[in-house]
């Protein structure tokens, strides 16, 4: 089993918007590791895209998008379902994981075979502190 090495996508987010953006492209799918502190209140989606559009001029159709933007015919990405494995329920790309409040660590497993591109959207945002670090894998019938 080959991994990656790991990479921050929050580091004290303290305000709606989006993390970095990283290259999922070489991997099966990748383990998400999100902790909170300060009474956090927010809610965390998963953000991945195999590129933009090759009707844009000038790309190749493999250019990261912009994951602040709308999700667009030519700036493509989608909320990304995953695993909470925690719990072990499936969760919609478009719910997230919500914090209201309480702080944690919680970790998700995130199918990224075909993507490109993946990022993390911090929205409903009302205080505490949100830090995210993922590490990519290519056999998830080792994990």
């Amino acid at each position: 089993m080959r991994s990656s090495q790991q990479s921050v996508l929050l580091n004290a987010a303290t305000a709606n918007g989006v993390g970095s953006k990283i290259l999922a492209g070489d991997y099966k799918y990748m383990i998400i590791a999100l902790a909170t502190s300060s009474s956090a209140s927010a809610t965390i989606k998963v953000q991945g895209s195999y590129g933009k559009d090759n009707t844009v001029a000038g790309s190749a159709g493999n250019d990261a998008p912009d994951f602040s933007a709308s999700a667009t015919r030519t700036n493509q990405w989608g909320y990304i379902s995953f695993v909470n494995l925690l719990s072990g329920s499936v969760v919609a790309g478009g719910t997230g994981v919500v914090y209201s409040g309480t702080d944690g660590v919680t970790y998700l497993k995130v199918n990224v075979e075909g993507l490109r591109f993946l990022s993390l959207e911090v929205s409903s945002y009302s205080a505490g502190t949100i830090d995210a670090k993922v590490i990519g894998f290519e056999d998830s019938d080792r994990m």
